[in-house]
Order: structure tokens, then C-alpha cells, then sequence
């Protein structure tokens, strides 16, 4: 079999998922049509709260245990191994260890654009993912800019391949080109965690830029008829609440490859988001959306005033972004 090290759709554990189990559901229907079977040493907790050392440290021996025992027994053709930074890079590294060790070859696949940030921060970090990293047979990353920012930290690159991520659903049966009228309003959507780290403070802060005096000064749903304030959304929830907004806004100070600029681009939503991990590898200026720097929130407002002002834009950026979807995020082609 092959086991994957990573968050079980189905876990328990699953009660704030993030762009890892889309990516996993993907690479579980792909070992369906090909017959290969598989088992899943879930990952999966909850952030908020965040879990405690001591609850990290015991899951991760279960989970190390685990795949010990399944490397002396079953002798799986490969170990594919999901990792973020921190913890999460210590504990896979020990365990792409362990396949080394055991002659079984194991892929490791960067998920956190924090991975970049630890290491450009962090002199003792960088030292630790460059050793973690030579680790598995082969790194696969999100995107070409990840490959490229890794390279100027020193890290050796020879081994790592770019797998982009793929739309969970068939982008021909979902995708609506964005057309508004100029008398009805651009409706503007965010997707993720309300946390600094998104970029929810430079979001809130373009809106009193762009909303004709309507502030918002805090996280909460009495922004008025202008701001709706959802909280957790199902997934399932997601696809009606998509096809009543016309472009992505997502502002993070950091990211690996968000699959909610998928999930939108391949339903003809163009988006505007910072030139973080994978982003500027399908989000090209100008063509299906709009870059805008790191913690600037009048570039944020720039861009979405863009829109605003001109709607054929918007209809250009629209078909344009489907169109990225269709070439660079087919499960079949890449």
C-alpha cells in the first residue's frame, strides 16, 4: 500500500479542516481510478484552541510508532508525507527518516508558506529544514516561486518537483463567467481563518478606504448591509455561497498554495491576493487578477476599486482565470 501522512478527511479530529484535506480527497480519488490501495495516518487537529505540547508530542509518537511498525510489516511501495513548519517539519522529518532507513521511498510535500518565513527568519530554522528536506527522496512543493525562494536561502532544490494543486471539483461543471451590470454592486468574498495572519486587518482596513464612510472596526457581524460576516462555514456550504460573489479577496501575510484561489478561480472568479508561496504561479497581475503587496491595505483597496470601476475587467479577468484552472491545475495532466 502506500501511506499517507496526512489529514484524514474522515477524522474525528477534523473540526476546522484546512486546504490539506481538499488536496488529499483529490489524491484519494486519483488512487481509486488506479486501483492502489492506501492508509491514511491522520494528522488532523483542532487549531482553535491550539492543541497542547504535550497532546502534540503524544500524537506525533502514535503517528511515528505507526508507521514503524507498518514499515517492517506491510513494506509499503512509498510513504507520501504532508508537512508544515515547526513541530509538524520535526516530526516528519524523523519520520522520513525512518524510511530512509528502511529503504522505502518517501515524498515530502510543503504545505506552509510559513516553512519560507521560519527560514528566512531564523538562522537555527533554516539549518533545521535544510537537513529535514534532504531527508525524503523527493520535496514536492506547490509552485515554481517556492522552488525560487527556497534556492536564494541555500537550500538544494535538485530533488523537488512541482505538483500544483487541483480544483475537488470538475472546473467545466462548476465555472460562471463574472458579468455586473454597472448599476449592481461587485461583490467581494474572503476565505479563511479570521486571523491576523490572513491579512484581516489590511482587509477590514480597505473596506473604510472604498465604503463612502461605513467603518468596520472590529471582527464582528455588525458591519452593517455591506459586510456579511458568515463565521465556519461547512465545505459543503461552500459552492452557493462562491456563486453569489463576483471575486476572491485573500490578503495573507503568508501561504503554501491556498486551494480556495482554485476553488474560485475555477468557478471564473477572478481574485486578489499578495504575491506569497505558489500564489504568482497562477495569479498573474493584470491578467486573471490583481498582486498586491504584503500588510498594504491601499494597494488592497487600489485593486478592488479596479474592479468597481471597470466591469469589463472583471469580465476579462474572469474568463481568463477558468481558463488558468483548465491549463495548470488538471489532475489528469499535472
Amino acid at each position: 500500500p502506500i501511506i499517507i501522512i496526512g489529514a484524514d478527511p474522515a477524522s474525528k479530529h477534523l473540526d476546522h479542516p484546512g486546504g490539506q484535506v481538499t488536496a488529499i480527497l483529490g489524491l484519494i480519488g486519483y488512487l481509486g481510478k488506479t486501483n492502489m490501495p492506501y492508509r491514511i495516518l491522520d494528522t488532523t487537529q483542532s487549531s482553535f484552541p491550539a492543541p497542547t505540547i504535550k497532546s502534540r508530542i503524544g500524537r506525533g509518537l502514535t503517528r511515528t510508532v505507526d508507521l514503524l511498525k507498518q514499515l517492517t510489516s506491510s513494506r509499503p511501495r512509498g510513504v507520501l508525507i504532508f508537512t508544515g513548519e515547526g513541530f509538524s517539519m520535526v516530526e516528519r522529518g524523523i519520520q522520513a527518516l525512518l524510511c530512509r532507513l528502511f529503504g522505502v521511498p518517501a515524498i515530502m510535500c510543503l504545505r506552509s508558506g510559513y516553512i519560507i518565513t521560519d527560514a528566512q527568519s531564523s538562522a537555527l530554522l533554516r539549518t533545521l529544514y535544510r537537513f529535514v528536506l534532504g531527508l525524503p527522496s523527493q520535496v514536492v512543493v506547490q509552485g515554481g516561486n517556492w522552488i525560487a525562494q527556497l534556492k536564494e536561502l541555500g537550500f538544494k532544490t535538485t530533488h523537488y518537483q512541482i505538483v500544483p494543486n487541483w480544483p475537488a471539483e470538475d472546473p467545466e461543471n462548476i465555472y460562471r463567467v463574472r458579468t455586473v451590470p454597472a448599476d449592481q454592486p461587485v461583490r467581494f468574498i474572503f476565505v479563511g481563518w479570521l486571523t491576523e495572519r490572513k491579512g484581516i486587518n489590511e482587509l477590514i482596513a480597505a473596506y473604510d478606504l472604498i465604503a463612502d464612510g461605513e467603518k468596520v472596526n472590529e471582527w464582528s457581524p455588525r458591519y452593517g448591509k455591506k459586510v456579511d460576516v458568515k463565521g465556519w462555514v461547512d465545505a459543503s456550504a461552500l459552492p452557493e455561497i462562491y456563486e453569489q460573489h463576483d471575486v476572491l479577496v485573500l490578503p495573507s501575510y503568508a501561504e503554501g498554495f491556498p486551494n480556495v484561489l482554485i476553488e474560485s478561480m475555477a468557478r471564473a472568479m477572478p481574485v486578489i491576493a499578495t504575491p506569497v508561496g505558489g500564489i504568482p504561479d497562477s495569479l498573474e497581475d493584470g491578467v486573471n487578477g490583481w498582486l498586491v503587496p504584503v500588510r498594504d491595505a491601499r494597494s488592497l483597496a487600489g485593486a478592488m476599486r479596479k474592479y468597481i470601476e471597470d466591469r469589463d475587467v472583471l469580465k476579462e479577468h474572469s474568463e481568463n482565470a477558468f481558463e488558468t484552472v483548465k491549463q495548470k491545475h488538471n489532475m489528469n495532466n499535472n
